[in-house]
C-alpha cells in the first residue's frame, strides 16, 4: 500500500459536476469538498498501521454514504442524475480522444522514420564493410602475384 491519500484523486468528479448544476447541489458539493479536505489532512498525519485501519473503515462508510446520496439525488432529480454521472466520465474520455489519436499518429511517424534511418545506416555500414573486404582482397592479390603458366615454361 502506498502512502498516497485516497482523497486526492477521488472518482467523484463526475458526480460533483452533476451536483454543481443546482444551488443546493453546489452547497452539498462544497460541504463534501471541505470534509474531504479535512479528512485528507488528518490522513496525512497517521502512521502506516493507522492508515490501513482507517481505510478499511472508511471504505465501508464512504460507499454507504455515496449510495444514500445517489438514492436521495435520484429521488429528487429522477433518473437523469444517474444517467449524467456515467456520461460525465464518458465526456471526459471523449475530450482527450483527439489528443490521444494525435500522439499515436506522431509516435507512428517517428517510429517509421526511425526505422528507415536505422535501415539506411545499417546498409551504409554493410557497404563499407564489403568495400573494405574487397580492398583487402585486392591488396593481397597485388602483394603476392600467382605464378603464371608462362613463367613455368620459361624456367
Amino acid at each position: 500500500m502506498s502512502d498516497d491519500s485516497p482523497f486526492e484523486n477521488s472518482r467523484m468528479r463526475g458526480a460533483m459536476d452533476a451536483l454543481m448544476k443546482s444551488e443546493e447541489g453546489r452547497e452539498i458539493a462544497e460541504n463534501l469538498k471541505s470534509k474531504l479536505k479535512q479528512l485528507n489532512d488528518q490522513f496525512k498525519d497517521l502512521n502506516h498501521g493507522e492508515k490501513q485501519k482507517f481505510l478499511n473503515e472508511f471504505r465501508d462508510k464512504f460507499s454507504e454514504s455515496i449510495g444514500s446520496l445517489k438514492d436521495t439525488l435520484g429521488e429528487k432529480y429522477g433518473e437523469t442524475f444517474e444517467e449524467e454521472v456515467p456520461n460525465a466520465y464518458t465526456q471526459q474520455l471523449l475530450n482527450y480522444l483527439p489528443f490521444m489519436i494525435g500522439v499515436t499518429i506522431l509516435l507512428l511517424i517517428f517510429g517509421f522514420f526511425g526505422y528507415k534511418l536505422y535501415k539506411s545506416i545499417m546498409e551504409k555500414e554493410t557497404k563499407r564493410e564489403k568495400k573494405t573486404r574487397k580492398q583487402l582482397k585486392d591488396e593481397k592479390k597485388t602483394q603476392s602475384p600467382p605464378s603464371s603458366p608462362r613463367s613455368k615454361k620459361e624456367q
